[in-house]
């Protein structure tokens, strides 16, 4: 690591968890923003190390983001890729699930976990608040996540969607013109429902909209969804070169 005054300038990190996966970290200068990157081929183990989500298992993980050094908050603004994760446990998934009379699949999760080919999406971290919009999990169900995680205050504001069979609405999806029309945005299907999340991080209240599984996703959008949400857009900068896992 270079340290200048109080601020890690620079520096490389490798490392191993138990069962040989592991973990390689850069972080660089470049003019008034500093280039991050996390590349590891045991996301679930990382998560639980750094103390950001318990209930991830295996999966590989890209991640990198651009640090704003000008500005005294020093926000991060990036994107994080996940492949063949595990969820396990993951109570406020399993609420979100149950209450969208989705018991079987909670049922998994209560076991050996439901495992998401994809889990992807833009992010900003600022003063201990992680921000994104159109987050997404691919699996065999489909999720969708906007909102704020905010660890000094415990809290989380989001909401999204849930697609229970996320291959079949998005072959749907794909018919020329009307699939368009009824799926509305990339990585939503056609059939779903909306739900809230809010509240403390250990038992936020989750709201479902049983009425919204009736909707295509473009009327959902527009009657059962906020618009007044920010857009966050990924990094323009150029990625730090990362190293390859030994």
């Amino acid at each position: 690591m270079r340290v200048e005054g109080n601020l890690i300038e620079g520096g490389t990190a490798t490392g191993k968890f138990a069962g040989e996966k592991t973990f390689n970290f850069d972080l660089g200068r470049d003019g008034e923003t500093r280039t991050v990157s996390f590349i590891s081929d045991d996301a679930g183990s990382l998560f639980r190390g750094l103390d950001l989500y318990d209930d991830f298992r295996d999966g590989t993980l890209k991640m990198s983001a651009v640090i704003d050094d000008t500005k005294e908050s020093r926000p991060a603004k990036g994107t994080i890729e996940i492949k063949d994760v595990r969820v396990v446990n993951a109570p406020v998934l399993g609420k979100i699930l149950t209450l969208g009379s989705l018991g079987g699949i909670v049922d998994l999760l209560r076991g050996d976990g439901m495992v998401f080919a994809t889990v992807e999406g833009p992010f900003t971290y600022e003063n201990g608040i992680f921000q994104t919009k159109d987050f997404r999990a691919v699996g065999s169900i489909g999720i969708t996540f906007t909102g704020t995680v905010d660890q000094p205050a415990n809290k989380i504001d989001a909401f999204g969607t849930v697609i229970p069979s996320y291959t079949l609405n998005s072959m749907l999806g794909n018919i020329p013109i009307l699939g368009t029309l009824l799926v509305g945005r990339q990585g939503e299907g056609i059939f779903g429902f909306s739900y809230k999340v809010t509240g403390g991080m250990e038992d936020p209240d989750v709201d479902v909209n049983a009425v919204s599984a009736l909707a295509p996703g473009i009327l959902r959008r527009m009657f059962f969804e906020p618009w007044d949400q920010d857009d966050i857009e990924p990094p323009s900068t150029t990625k730090p070169d990362a190293r390859q896992s030994p």
